[in-house]
Order: structure tokens, then sequence, then C-alpha cells
């Protein structure tokens, strides 16, 4: 019987220390970070757009620089002449996605404007703004 002690004890040992190894390594890393919702860009500027031409698409790419993940919930544009388009998957770390904000140039006056459209994640209820302006004429 004592042989088989002083077998199995250094397998034991062995197990025990690399047990230990794993929880050191687990404590070094701590915590994941947050997700981080960064833009390439908030602002846009469009130049001059020409009202006959239909519509103009804006689009804002949105990176995770977090280690956890993040989604956007919605988009609200600040006028009636702006649609919105979204992916409301999960946007893991590493991973982008888009905003599209679809400015209809018809219901536009003719001269500059300025417009914006938040981005709610569930992250924060405090959204993220994006903006876009330009100067608007006829042909």
């Amino acid at each position: 019987m004592a042989k088989f002690n002083c077998r199995i004890l250094p397998l034991f040992l062995l197990v025990l220390m690399a047990l230990a190894g794993c929880s050191e390594t687990k404590k070094k890393q701590g915590p994941l970070a947050p997700a981080k919702p960064v833009f390439e860009a908030t602002d846009v500027d469009l130049g001059t757009v020409n009202i006959e031409d239909g519509e103009k698409v804006i689009e804002y790419t949105v990176h995770n620089d977090g280690e956890k993940y993040f989604w956007i919930i919605d988009v609200v544009a600040s006028c009636e002449c702006t649609r919105t388009e979204f992916d409301s998957q999960e946007v893991k770390d590493g991973e982008q996605t888009t905003v599209k904000l679809i400015l209809d140039l018809g219901k536009l006056d003719p001269g500059p404007f300025e417009r914006d459209a938040n981005v709610y994640t569930n992250l924060s209820k405090q959204p993220i703004t994006l903006y876009f302006r330009g100067i608007a004429k006829h042909k």
C-alpha cells in the first residue's frame, strides 16, 4: 500500500500545480473590458447635393473595441426627410457594423442643411449622435 501512495503523490502534486497555474492566469487577465462602440466618423460633410437626385445614402461604420458585445437598439433621425437602416445583431469584440441614413433629397429646401440621428445601444440610455450637413441645390 505504501508503494501505491508513492506513485500517486507525484501525480497529485502535478495536477495541483497545474490547477494553481490556471487560476493564476485568470487572475492576471482580469475581467473582460466592456463593449466599446467606436464610429469611424460621426460628422459627415456631403458638400453640394442636387435635390433632383432622389436619395443620398450616408454610411457610418462602427467597430467594437471592447471585449464584450453590444447591439444597436434603435436609430432615430431628426427629420422626416431621413430614413434609417441598421443591423440589430450582436456586434462582438473586433467586429463592425454599419448604420445607414438615407436622405430624401426631394424633401430639402435649397440652401445649407444640417441633420442628425441618434443611435441607441444596449450599453447606455445616452445616444451616440451622428451628424451630416451639406448644401442642397437644383440642377
